[in-house]
């Protein structure tokens, strides 16, 4: 293999797909200060993103943590599940933590100048940072959970390992807190918990498009296929789709992944069942417990290979067990 000096220039204009440019000079050949100028762009997007993802993971927990009436369990809650999937790493992915632990395999020098751009330009909370958000957290609903690619397991590592010490250093913090125990409803200046005022609001349910006892079969495929508990009341998932206030309707209990009832509600949309004009995010995120940034669920498994969350296929047989039942139109 010949032996050439390639420059900076040449990983601008995306020439070198390489995973570790400190192996390439080795192998190949670099120009000394080009390199330089490579390694220290990497590394500095490579420490915001780190850092904008942190605030932003950060951020949300505590606006979930203040909005929470049961603050305390929350809070051990989430130190579980993040002990749970950093064991699961221990144990069955080490490579990952030997990557993270050392800052030339850490995926920093695998950046392109694309992802370099993107880091640099993020901000704590943006439309990257908050799908960022969703890879985080989404490992917690499953029970074998799938991690990222390769190239980017080694910082999410990072991330999950240091905020799981933030987690613990804040749960020190309020148990230094002296106050007599009690439900605030008091939180980030709004009068009543998010949890209260959802529940109080003047938003409608969902306005079902076909014939009125359609919601009825889907209420049983549901419940037969595990996604719904079986005691669920017929009336109550009937009301979800009812057109009437959000009040008229207890909170439904979503038993599998989020993301796949983001998926659902996509595609009874696209099949014409829930109207054009409605918010259905918001809808749904009000109907059912623990179902909050459902549409950047939606936006992060269509950014994935499939296109689709993991499970899909079962939805998709569910749905057309439905249509199946539906009356034939006639031409």
């Amino acid at each position: 293999m010949p032996n050439r000096n390639y420059t900076y220039q040449d990983w601008v204009e995306g020439k070198i797909q390489y995973h570790n440019f400190t192996v390439f000079t080795i192998i190949e050949g670099f120009a000394e200060e080009d390199l330089h100028k490579i390694l220290t762009e990497q590394t500095i997007a490579y420490l915001k993103g780190l850092s904008n993802a942190f605030e932003t993971i950060k951020t949300n927990f505590k606006g979930h943590y203040e909005e929470s009436l049961l603050k305390e369990n929350y809070l051990n809650e989430y130190i579980q599940n993040l002990e749970r999937i950093l064991e699961l790493i221990k144990v069955n992915h080490d490579i990952i933590i030997t990557q993270a632990l050392n800052t030339m395999q850490d995926g920093r020098f695998g950046l392109t100048k694309a992802e370099v751009d993107k880091f640099n330009s993020s901000e704590v909370f943006d439309k990257q940072m908050q799908i960022l958000l969703v890879n985080f957290e989404h490992v917690f609903d499953e029970e074998e959970p799938e991690l990222e690619e390769e190239d980017k397991a080694p910082f999410m590592y990072i991330l999950r390992a240091n905020f799981y010490k933030w987690l613990l250093w804040f749960r020190e913090q309020e148990s230094l807190v002296k106050y007599e125990p009690g439900v605030n409803l008091q939180s980030g200046g709004d009068v009543l918990n998010y949890t209260v005022k959802k529940l109080l609001g003047d938003k409608k349910t969902y306005e079902w498009q076909g014939k009125p006892e359609e919601p009825i079969t889907l209420y049983s495929l549901l419940i037969k296929d595990g996604y719904l508990p079986a005691e669920t009341d017929l009336k109550n998932f009937k009301a979800l789709f009812s057109g009437k206030n959000i009040n008229s309707i207890e909170p439904l209990q979503w038993l599998k992944n989020k993301n796949l009832l983001a998926y659902l509600i996509d595609q009874l949309y696209d099949m014409g069942k829930l109207p054009d004009d409605t918010n259905y995010w918001s809808i749904a995120e009000a109907c059912f417990i623990h179902t909050k940034n459902l549409k950047q669920q939606r936006i992060n498994y269509q950014n994935n290979k499939q296109g689709k969350p993991k499970g899909y296929s079962k939805i998709d047989a569910l749905l057309k067990q439905f249509t199946s039942t539906l009356p034939v139109n006639p031409q």
